[in-house]
């Protein structure tokens, strides 16, 4: 299993598994069977429809085959690095620097497709993420990205912050975290998990990073709470005052 750790932004350690080989295999087999999957519909649709002639032709040039083609390109560019495949199997594509890809990330990796897949029956992509530091084949390489295994319980979202218990007594301590952006709060709390999950000099000192820039950010103090402590009272103040 190959890991890779990347300084966000924030000054925050995060820790990534990169996918394997044969996990990338698998999502891009799970893509080709959802894409067969789409053809055979789009074929029964044409026939339920009665398409015959120019009009089945029609259909199939400006419908089936530009969504056939740009498959991979519209879900990782639109949903967030992911095509159903990858949905599935639990992988992700992530700029290096641990960011989102974009447009550009994604039409790279969608355009180096033909080298390292299609013209070479994957050999290229294969030896190359075998072999290369971040497991990046040549797409990957060019567009500054990397594929990465999402495990269970080690990423954070919104939706979990909001269960955190808090009472109606409850009465926030630092009004000013109403100025973080959900992201921000998911970010704190991603830091928590990860600095109790793996309990080392690393993790220590992202945590106290962390609290510092809040506390410049915030213009306020922890004061005599231990960080985890105060970072904990920031994302409880945040659920208290804005939900």
């Amino acid at each position: 299993m190959k890991t890779i750790q990347i300084i966000t932004p924030q000054n925050v350690l995060i820790e990534h598994e990169l996918a394997s080989v044969i996990l990338r295999v698998i999502a891009f087999a799970v893509d080709q069977v959802i894409i067969i999957l789409f053809l055979v519909f789009a074929y029964i649709f044409a026939e339920i429809l009665g398409m015959t002639g120019a009009m089945t032709d029609m259909f199939f040039y400006v419908f089936v085959i530009p969504i056939y083609f740009l498959y991979s390109l519209f879900f990782e560019w639109r949903n967030y690095g992911q095509t159903l495949g990858k949905m599935m199997i639990g992988l992700k594509v992530r700029r290096l620097d641990g960011n989102e890809i974009g447009f550009t990330e994604a039409a790279t990796r969608w355009m180096m497709r033909i080298v390292d897949i299609f013209a070479t029956a994957g050999s290229l992509a294969a030896l190359l993420i075998s072999s290369t530091e971040r497991g990046q084949r040549l797409g990957d390489i060019l567009a500054g990205t990397m594929v990465i295994r999402q495990v269970a319980g080690s990423s954070v979202n919104l939706d979990q912050l909001l269960k955190i218990n808090t009472t109606k007594e409850y009465v926030p301590k630092f009004l000013q975290v109403q100025r973080l952006k959900e992201d921000d709060v998911v970010l704190i709390k991603q830091t928590l998990v990860r600095s109790s999950k793996y309990q080392n000099e690393a993790h220590k000192l992202a945590v106290n990073a962390l609290v510092k820039k809040l506390e410049n950010l915030l213009e306020i103090s922890a004061g005599n709470m231990n960080p985890q402590e105060f970072l904990r009272t920031l994302i409880k103040d945040y659920i208290v005052l804005t939900r």
